[in-house]
C-alpha cells in the first residue's frame, strides 16, 4: 500500500485486497509475517488484519477493492470469516 493519504479523521478504518501468489510448484505454507510501517506513521497505524477470502468469492484480479472498510464491506462479506494473522501497537516487528 503505497501514498495513502489519512484522512484527518480521529479513526480510519482502510482496507485493500492483495491477491497472493498460487503458481508455486509445491504447497506452500505461510509461517510468519512481518509490518513494515514508516517510522514517521508509527503514530498513525493501530492494528493491521489479514484476512483470507472463501474460495467461493469472485474478484476481478485487475481491479481489487481497495478504499474505506464501511465502503466495501458488502463487496469484502466472503473475506471476513477467516483471520489469517493480526498485528497491534506493541507487536513485535
Amino acid at each position: 500500500m503505497n501514498n495513502y493519504l489519512v484522512p484527518s479523521n480521529d479513526t480510519t478504518y482502510y482496507c485493500k485486497m492483495f491477491k497472493a501468489p498460487t503458481n508455486y510448484a509445491v504447497k506452500r505454507h505461510v509461517i510468519a509475517h512481518k509490518i513494515l510501517i514508516e517510522p514517521s506513521n508509527r503514530d498513525l497505524v493501530h492494528h493491521l488484519l489479514l484476512h483470507e477470502c472463501s474460495p467461493m468469492a469472485k474478484f476481478d484480479d485487475k481491479n481489487l477493492p481497495d478504499g474505506l472498510c464501511n465502503d466495501l464491506a458488502e463487496m469484502l462479506a466472503m473475506c471476513m470469516v477467516n483471520v489469517a494473522t493480526v498485528w497491534a501497537v506493541g507487536g513485535d516487528e
